[in-house]
C-alpha cells in the first residue's frame, strides 16, 4: 500500500512539474482546429480547384479578345486615315463637328464593344460552369471576327448615332446625335431646300426638255435624327451619313412609249 501512495504521490508530482494538464489542453484545441480545417478543405478543395481554373480561363479569354480587338481598330484606324486623306468631306460640318467631340465618340464605341465582349463570352459560361475549360473557348475568333466586320459595316452605313444589334446601352449616344446631327445648320438647310430652289442637277442638259417644270422634293435623313423642328414628310433612312432634298420632276406625257411583247416581257 505505501508503494501505491508513494508511486501515486510522484506521478502527480511528475505531472504537475511538466504541466501535463495544460498540454492536453492545448493538445486537444489542436485536434479539434485541425479537424476543422481538414474538413473545410477536403469540403471546398474541389470547388476552389475549379475557381481557380475558370478565372484562369476567362483572363485567358480576355487576352485573347484584347488582342484580336486591337489587332482589328489597328487595321480600321491604318485604312480610315488613308481614306481620309483623299476624301474632300472632311471639310463638311457634321464631320467636322463628330471629329471634334472624339471624347464623347470614344466612350460611343468604347459601350458598344463592351457589349460585344459580353456576347462573345456568353456561349462559353456553361462548359465553363462544368469545367469543360478548353470548350468554353471554341468558336471565340470567329464570332468576334463576325462581330468586328458586322459592327464596321454598321458604323460605315448607319453610324454612331444608331445602336448596333448587338447593343444593350446606349450611355452618351443621344447627347452625341444632338450635338452633331441635330445643332447642324448644314443638315437643316438641307432638309429644308425648297423644290423650286437651286440644287445639283443629275440630269444631262439634254433631258431638260423632256420634263415638266413642276416638281417635287424627297427630303431624307437618319432616323436617329428625328425630333423637334424637322420639315413635314421626312422620309427617316437606316443610314449614318447622309441627309438632304432631292428633286424629282416628272416626264412629260408621251415621252416613253409603253411595248408590250407577246411573252409579256
Amino acid at each position: 500500500m505505501n508503494r501505491f501512495l508513494l508511486w501515486r504521490r510522484s506521478r502527480d508530482w511528475w505531472r504537475q512539474q511538466l504541466s501535463l494538464g495544460p498540454a492536453r489542453t492545448a493538445l486537444d484545441e489542436l485536434r479539434s482546429l485541425l479537424e476543422r480545417v481538414a474538413a473545410s478543405e477536403w469540403t471546398l478543395g474541389q470547388a476552389r480547384m475549379h475557381t481557380s481554373d475558370a478565372a484562369r480561363t476567362i483572363a485567358a479569354t480576355l487576352a485573347e479578345i484584347c488582342a484580336q480587338v486591337s489587332a482589328t481598330l489597328y487595321d480600321w484606324s491604318s485604312a480610315e486615315a488613308g481614306q481620309a486623306a483623299a476624301a474632300e468631306a472632311l471639310d463638311e460640318e457634321v464631320t467636322v463637328r463628330l471629329r471634334d467631340r472624339g471624347g464623347q465618340l470614344r466612350e460611343v464605341i468604347t459601350g458598344d464593344l463592351l457589349d460585344a465582349v459580353t456576347g462573345w463570352l456568353e456561349p462559353g459560361w456553361p462548359a465553363l460552369e462544368h469545367g469543360d475549360y478548353r470548350d468554353a473557348r471554341t468558336g471565340l475568333e470567329r464570332r468576334v471576327d463576325e462581330t468586328l466586320r458586322q459592327y464596321r459595316y454598321h458604323l460605315v452605313h448607319r453610324g454612331v448615332q444608331e445602336k448596333p444589334d448587338f447593343g444593350t446601352a446606349d450611355a452618351g449616344r443621344q447627347e452625341l446625335v444632338d450635338a452633331v446631327w441635330r445643332q447642324s445648320q448644314q443638315v437643316v438647310r438641307a432638309l429644308q431646300a425648297p423644290p423650286g430652289g437651286q440644287m445639283l442637277q443629275l440630269c444631262g442638259d439634254r433631258d431638260l426638255s423632256l420634263l415638266l417644270r413642276q416638281a417635287y422634293a424627297v427630303r431624307f435623313a437618319p432616323r436617329a435624327v428625328r425630333g423637334q423642328g424637322n420639315p413635314p414628310g421626312v422620309v427617316w433612312t437606316r443610314s449614318g451619313q447622309y441627309a438632304g432634298t432631292l428633286r424629282l420632276v416628272p416626264l412629260r406625257p408621251g415621252t416613253v412609249e409603253e411595248n408590250w411583247s407577246g411573252d409579256g416581257a
